[in-house]
């Protein structure tokens, strides 16, 4: 992928492998991952995805769609 020019990919998950894992075999490639899909870091998975984007080298978050009734309330948000 890098030889084509590539020089990020932005991750969607990581099935039958780990983040560290994976980031090692990008950092590999020639490639940086520019973004990860993954859930709010909130609640009991928080310090799960923030140690996932940690072991990416990653910053920026792709968050699937919310849910209407999170918005209902300030405690939703």
């Amino acid at each position: 992928v890098a030889e084509m020019g590539y020089v990020g990919v932005e991750t969607a998950g990581f099935p039958g492998t780990t983040p560290k894992d994976a980031a090692k075999l990008f950092a590999d490639l020639g490639l940086q991952v520019a973004a990860a899909h993954s859930p709010l870091p909130v609640g009991e998975r928080k310090n799960e995805v923030l140690d996932t984007m940690a072991a990416l080298g990653c910053t920026y978050l792709v968050c699937p769609a919310l849910m209407r009734d999170k918005f209902d309330s300030v405690d939703g948000v």
